[in-house]
């Protein structure tokens, strides 16, 4: 009877070793690439809301009244006449700014308290415009509204 020797040769340990070496490198890449990913941060629209109301002296004109906190020269505030089909845009709003749309509406604004934010204690004056002007707050970050109205 014959008996027959069965090779047993394997990968040689050091091919082996630079396999699970590369291997480790791949998942720690993929790894990295999936978790840094997570850790950016991302900035969101702050809310906020408009009112309008009527001034009862002055025809025509409206005070408008901001609930929210946000920083000045993080925002935009733009009035468009509907009348006219323009646009003013105080950016960013200073207090005393003013911005107006030729022959049409105008808004100015008052930093009560010059803290350098839009908050409720700020005033924020439109005039000279019609019913259906549109005021908007806009954060420059992301693009989106914190507040906006309709006179």
């Amino acid at each position: 009877m014959k008996i027959f020797k069965r090779d047993e040769e394997g990968v040689s340990p050091v091919i082996a070793v630079i396999l699970m070496v590369a291997i480790t490198v791949v998942l720690a890449a993929v790894l990295y690439v999936m978790v840094s990913g997570m850790m950016q941060e991302t900035e969101t629209t702050p809310r906020g809301s408009l009112r309008a109301v009527p001034d009862e002296t002055i025809a025509n004109q409206y005070n408008l009244q901001f609930e929210g906190n946000v920083a000045l020269d993080k925002i935009t505030i733009t009035l468009r006449d509907t009348s006219v089909g323009k646009s003013a845009i105080m950016d960013p709003p200073s207090d005393g700014a003013n911005a107006s749309v030729s022959g049409g509406a105008w808004l100015i604004y008052d930093d009560v308290g010059t803290t350098g934010k839009l908050d409720g204690t700020d005033t924020l004056t439109v005039g000279g415009g019609a019913a259906g002007d549109i005021v908007t707050v806009t954060y420059k970050k992301t693009g989106g509204t914190v507040g906006t109205v309709t006179l």
